[in-house]
């Protein structure tokens, strides 16, 4: 499913759920740093787009975009990446993405909020 948009020393490349933990196993395995990790809820779709971005050694960013429906179930990145965590709480709590197995899951306490998964809306 590889689609891929090229700019200035930056590379996105979309993904199916299948090719997630592959290819963030491999990007361990090249020394690259996790980035940041990003959530749209594409409403008129009832989608999410998640955005897994890495920097190499080189300052090569590069980004696997992973399209999925707001039913879907995603593995958490935690046992390869433990710092996801953050960003793993944050998707989950904030927009509603069911994120499988994160190490260290706040269930819904990451922050303190008013409205359940407000960036769903």
């Amino acid at each position: 499913m590889a689609n891929n948009t090229k700019d200035k020393g930056s590379i996105i490349t979309t993904i199916s759920l299948g090719e997630l933990l592959p290819k963030v196993i491999g990007k361990k395995a090249e020394m690259n740093r996790l980035a940041q990790i990003c959530a749209v809820y594409l409403k008129d779709t009832d989608t999410y787009e998640l955005s897994y971005s890495f920097e190499s050694l080189k300052y090569v960013f590069e980004t696997y975009r992973l399209v999925i429906r707001s039913d879907m179930e995603v593995p958490s990145i935690t046992p390869i990446y433990r710092c996801a965590f953050f960003y793993e709480n944050e998707i989950a709590e904030l927009f509603g993405v069911n994120i499988k197995r994160i190490s260290e899951d706040y269930h819904d306490n990451f922050y303190r909020i008013n409205e359940k998964t407000p960036f769903k809306s």
